[in-house]
């Protein structure tokens, strides 16, 4: 190698170096110049990851200490702590704890007295109207079954016109087509 080359080659390792060292230096001004900015959002970051697991945590921890509450009254239906520690964790467990014991010592309650959600408010509907035997205008989560059952007491009754009505208004499609099948089979026989 010659003089030339190496000294091209002792420039060129100088440049490369300069420009690291220069490149240092400038993110550092950037740092420093936005150095509150970039703390902030750090801290933002990092409590928001933080609230967020912490409310998991809580959520969960909520949702076990209603799950024994509930566990507990199921062995105990009497138990007022087990109740409360239910009603204060999960309300709509609760309202369904309630609708639960209504329905096996068959008080039922007006459904506007479950104000935890709609799906409760109808079973509560579903068997009120059952027990009092008027399933017949009843619309809503169980309506297909409401069909069954009614079109079921009026073959009872030998009502087989309306029965057929009934067992009629069940679409084909129908979890319930099985037995809908089977009662219309019955009415045919029954004739």
């Amino acid at each position: 190698m010659s003089i030339k080359d190496e000294i091209k080659n002792v420039q060129a390792e100088l440049s490369g170096e300069e420009k690291l060292l220069s490149n240092f230096i400038k993110s550092e001004q950037f740092f420093k110049k936005y150095k509150l900015h970039i703390i902030s959002i750090l801290t933002v970051v990092i409590v928001a990851v933080a609230g967020t697991y912490i409310n998991t945590y809580l959520q969960h921890a909520k949702l076990k200490t209603a799950n024994e509450a509930f566990l507990a009254l199921k062995e105990n239906p009497s138990d007022d702590k087990a109740l409360q520690t239910l009603k204060e964790n999960n309300e709509k467990m609760y309202q369904l704890f309630l609708l639960n014991q209504a329905i096996k010592e068959k008080k039922y309650k007006d459904a506007t007295q479950y104000n935890a959600s709609k799906e409760i408010k109808d079973i509560a509907n579903y068997h009120k109207l059952l027990g009092e035997k008027q399933l017949q205008n009843y619309t809503g989560l169980y309506e297909e079954l409401a069909l069954l059952i009614e079109g079921y007491h009026l073959l009872k009754k030998h009502k087989f016109d309306e029965a057929k009505t009934a067992l009629a208004k069940i679409p084909e499609d129908s979890t319930l087509a099985p037995n809908v099948d089977i009662l219309m089979h019955y009415l045919a026989k029954a004739r």
